[in-house]
């Protein structure tokens, strides 16, 4: 069986860096970054956070990936949700400072009896970005069960879609949710990028142009092509919180750049909503292979991680993909030292928070797809 270890960690990492890096610059605009670019983590700004402070999207991501661990169950994820809003769960700090309109309103309505699958909304004004962002720990658990052809089998399809409708369920959003995680298969598979792009455009074409439900909304979709993408500019590209805007944002980044760091930081100067539009295009963007790349930005997403139970959850995450504890602290001092943006919002080689004693290693959540 596939060792996935490497991709959860990558994959997880990757998206929760692309986040924390846009948290303090969301709504800004594209040409107020243009003038000041980000180029590492940085402290504050719109939501008053320290650095390296994570959002909704990762949190929504930790508590899809948990839930999928002990299987589906669409009901234990949303309570996972819920806990998110009521309790702060998964959160760097134990406290929500960022949530969507259409996700608040499916959790308001699960909490109050709507069975879980019809609590997402439907109408075409409830096409935000919030279970796109979310999504990537379906291919994981697809991986897991299905094996490396999983996107093939109808069941992984129907898996994306119904994780999708628990807070977004309108046509848009599943079409999205599916020509994203076929394309993250590819690439897990070993597919160039402009590949797994247009392996995702054929299969989505097989998917939706004829089905009754979304050949109305395969037509928003066109730009899935690894040789349009390229070809376009920025000014053509919309990076605000309507899903096909962040979707396709995320894939010019990703078409237009060569490494991962290169990609994140594209997508945040993009301006809007950078968080999302980074995490997208993160979780992907890692599946390139840049593992040392994302290794070296997460370091601040680890320290950030106050409460001990999130402590816990990273390092759990970095011990069993062999970052020690010291490996961690060795790469956060090189990185501040390098990294002159990092030195300016604050970084500092602080001891780790308490986890390993550098032989001993917590059981993770990536360890438990591999098994």
């Amino acid at each position: 069986m596939e060792d996935l270890r490497k991709w959860v960690l990558g994959g997880i990492l990757g998206l929760a860096v692309g986040d924390a890096l846009g948290v303090p610059v969301e709504f800004r605009s594209r040409e107020e970054l243009a003038q000041n670019p980000v180029t590492g983590m940085r402290a504050y700004g719109t939501h008053h956070q320290p650095a390296g402070t994570w959002s909704d999207d990762t949190t929504m991501t930790l508590c899809a990936l948990e839930s999928l661990t002990k299987g589906v169950d669409f009901d234990d994820m949303m309570g996972r949700f819920c806990r998110w809003v009521d309790e702060g769960y998964m959160t760097p700090y134990g406290k929500l400072f960022d949530i969507g309109r259409t996700t608040l309103h499916a959790l308001r309505l699960y909490a109050q009896g709507t069975p879980a699958l019809q609590s997402g909304g439907t109408e075409e004004h409830d096409n935000g970005n919030g279970s796109l962002m979310r999504v990537l720990p379906a291919v994981f658990y697809l991986r897991r069960t299905y094996g490396l052809s999983c996107m093939e089998k109808p069941e992984a399809l129907a898996l994306v879609h119904d994780l999708s409708r628990l807070t977004h369920g309108h046509p848009i959003s599943l079409i999205a949710c599916g020509l994203y995680c076929m394309m993250a298969n590819a690439l897990m598979n070993g597919a160039p990028l402009a590949q797994a792009i247009d392996r995702a455009a054929s299969w989505g074409e097989q998917q939706y142009q004829n089905a009754e439900a979304f050949r109305e909304f395969w037509p928003l979709f066109q730009f899935v092509s690894s040789e349009k993408l390229a070809a376009m500019e920025e000014k053509e590209i919309k990076s605000g919180g309507y899903v096909v805007d962040t979707f396709q944002a995320s894939l010019w980044c990703l078409m237009t750049t060569n490494s991962y760091a290169d990609c994140v930081l594209k997508a945040v100067n993009l301006g809007s909503d950078t968080d999302t539009v980074g995490a997208v295009a993160g979780g992907a963007g890692q599946k390139r292979g840049d593992h040392r790349a994302v290794r070296k930005l997460s370091v601040r997403i680890v320290f950030a991680a106050e409460s001990r139970e999130n402590s816990r959850f990273w390092l759990d995450f970095s011990g069993r993909m062999g970052y020690h504890r010291d490996i961690w602290q060795k790469t956060l001092t090189e990185t501040v030292h390098r990294n002159p943006a990092l030195q300016r919002a604050g970084g500092s080689a602080s001891p780790a928070p308490s986890g390993p004693d550098g032989t001993s290693l917590y059981q993770s959540q990536a360890e438990r797809f591999s098994q």
